[in-house]
Formats: structure tokens, C-alpha cells, sequence
């Protein structure tokens, strides 16, 4: 219901951002920190490599969400033994976070949709979630003027690369 929510006010989020300065290298430390304990559990190490005070434009909850349901996704449909990556740098004139899994991966034809509302590729998973995760993410890399790509590979995992324009302080 939450995630619903958020996604119906993100129709709306251009006359509500209220855009400031957000340490986006302590947004992601902190989802991956904040995911450990439990990627660790459930046997998935989740090994992170980030750069260290990258600035963006944003909304800090809004950036914070983005990360979380990315890691999430990767923590979910990645197996057992399995491996996720984080890794965010600055590529100018972007700060790129990129998430790496060793799940399932995707065929072309489901990639085509996983950002459309209500959308589930691997409907064995339907318990586990509602569709409207990645149509949130992005929703909010678009209203920041970034981008999502996807790169996927069934039965070999995904990678999402999420490119967000850097600050220009930065």
C-alpha cells in the first residue's frame, strides 16, 4: 500500500521536490549497510565499493527509497550462495551506482516491462511483491533527470546502472 502511495504522489512529485544538496555516496553506504545483516542470513554476501562524497540535487528520502528497493529486488531474487554488487562512482557529468546479482536475470521480453506498474516478470515470486517497485525507481532517477539501464541474462543475473547528474559543486 505504501509503495502505492509514494507512486501515485510521484505524478505529482515535480511540484513537491524540494530539491537540496544530498550526500548520495552516504545514501547508498547506508542502504548496503542497512541490507547486510540480512543479504548475510540469507546466504548472499553483499560486498559494496563507493566513492566517497559525491553531491547531487535531490531529495534524500526520495534517493534513499530508489536504493533500497534496487537492493531489495537484488536481495530477493538472488539464490543462495549467490552474489549481489554495489559500486557507485562519478562519471562525469553522472554519479553512477550500479547493482549486480547473480539471480535469475531476465529474458528481452520481460525487460521490456519491468518498469510498467504492476508488472512481474517471475510470477513464481508474486508474493513477494506488488509491480510497482521499479515503475517507483523510475519515476524518480526520470524526475531527476537521469536514467536506469538494465542489463540482464537469464539464469546468469541482472545489473541495473541508475546515472544521476552530480551537483555542480561536486
Amino acid at each position: 500500500v505504501e509503495e502505492m502511495l509514494t507512486l501515485a504522489r510521484a505524478d505529482n512529485m515535480t511540484q513537491n521536490l524540494q530539491l537540496s544538496e544530498v550526500s548520495l555516496s552516504d545514501v547508498v553506504a547506508d542502504c548496503a549497510l542497512a541490507f547486510e545483516p540480512v543479504a548475510y542470513e540469507a546466504g548472499k554476501p553483499l560486498p559494496y565499493t563507493i566513492a566517497e562524497n559525491i553531491a547531487v540535487q535531490g531529495d534524500q528520502d526520495r534517493l534513499r527509497r530508489l536504493t533500497a528497493i534496487l537492493l531489495d529486488n537484488a536481495v530477493k531474487f538472488t539464490p543462495c550462495g549467490g552474489e549481489i554488487h554495489i559500486t557507485a562512482y562519478t562519471e562525469d557529468p553522472w554519479f553512477v551506482i550500479v547493482f549486480r546479482d547473480s539471480g535469475p536475470g531476465m529474458t528481452p521480453e520481460i525487460q521490456q516491462h519491468i518498469f510498467d506498474k504492476f508488472y512481474q516478470g517471475d510470477t513464481s515470486h508474486k508474493n513477494k511483491g506488488n509491480g510497482l517497485g521499479l515503475a517507483l525507481v523510475h519515476k524518480i532517477v526520470t524526475l531527476y533527470g537521469g536514467s536506469i539501464q538494465v542489463e540482464s541474462v537469464p539464469d546468469l543475473g541482472s545489473t541495473f546502472k541508475v546515472l544521476l547528474p552530480l551537483s555542480s559543486s561536486s
